[in-house]
């Protein structure tokens, strides 16, 4: 699920309005960092190489060019299958 819109919120983030550093100062530390920048929180593990699925459990937060969240995604996978 992604959100785009600040007529949502995830957490207490909402996109167009949330900034980076209320980000850190809420969240801490991400346990990843892409290398565009996107933010991510929780279990990350990549993708599968059969098919690209996404075995993650997190939080990934985009930020346009003003350090503004852009959009933020929820993945949720059954981590206790192998694909």
């Amino acid at each position: 699920m992604t959100i785009y819109d600040s007529d949502c919120s995830i957490g207490g983030l909402v996109p167009q309005v949330t900034t980076k550093q209320d980000v850190e100062d809420k969240y801490g530390t991400p346990t990843k960092i892409s290398s565009y920048g996107t933010y991510y929180y929780g279990i990350v593990n990549g993708e599968s190489r059969v098919g690209g699925r996404l075995n993650n459990h997190d939080i990934s937060v985009k930020f346009d060019d003003n350090d503004i969240i852009k959009s933020i995604t929820i993945t949720y996978a059954d981590l206790s299958k192998q694909y």
